[in-house]
């Protein structure tokens, strides 16, 4: 809500943007004007900025299905890796709510990119900071199992409902529907 300009990116304040972050979004923007939502390529880093390792490069567009099937497949995805257009998220009501915001990030990005896809950086761009001192890796099971229960509702309601819009969603939805319950079940 507090947000002036035309796109957010939400990012944690221990992550960085690289120099040329800005610039390629800017890149994919003007290409790009019917997406709302643009991704990163990332590093990841350690807690003295150390490159650990560079995640998964997609093509420069893919589908919401796409992205959802890789993202379960392993291929790691954060908040801050995300640049949304700002309108589109207000009129979704923002990001995503779910206690410690776990999963929020997935369904946000999902719900962003249902819209006409997402458009990926062909450059690192963001780095994410891996420390022992988050949420993702402190306790609160009790509360991480009900949002990840939450978030698997929101993802069979979005699946149930999904339009179609191409042979290619046709085969990715039967693989993501295939590998649903065992995504959650190996949660």
């Amino acid at each position: 809500s507090y947000c002036k300009g035309e796109y957010v990116i939400c990012m944690g304040d221990d992550d960085r943007l690289k120099s040329c972050c800005l610039e390629q979004y800017a890149e994919l923007i003007a290409k790009y004007p019917e997406k709302k939502v643009f991704h990163a390529l990332t590093e990841l880093i350690d807690e003295d900025g150390h490159i650990i390792k560079q995640l998964s490069l997609h093509d420069e567009t893919e589908s919401d299905l796409s992205m959802i099937r890789n993202h379960w497949n392993g291929d790691v995805q954060y908040i801050g890796d995300f640049c949304f257009h700002i309108e589109q998220l207000r009129q979704d009501g923002g990001f995503f709510r779910q206690p410690l915001a776990w999963g929020a990030d997935d369904i946000t990005t999902a719900r962003a990119a249902s819209y006409s896809g997402v458009a990926n950086t062909q450059k690192v761009c963001f780095q994410y900071r891996e420390n022992h001192q988050t949420i993702s890796r402190g306790g609160n099971s009790k509360i991480k199992l009900e949002a990840k229960l939450l978030e698997k509702k929101w993802f069979a309601d979005f699946l149930q409902i999904y339009n179609m819009k191409s042979e290619d969603d046709k085969v990715l939805y039967r693989k993501i529907q295939k590998g649903f319950e065992s995504h959650y079940h190996n949660q």
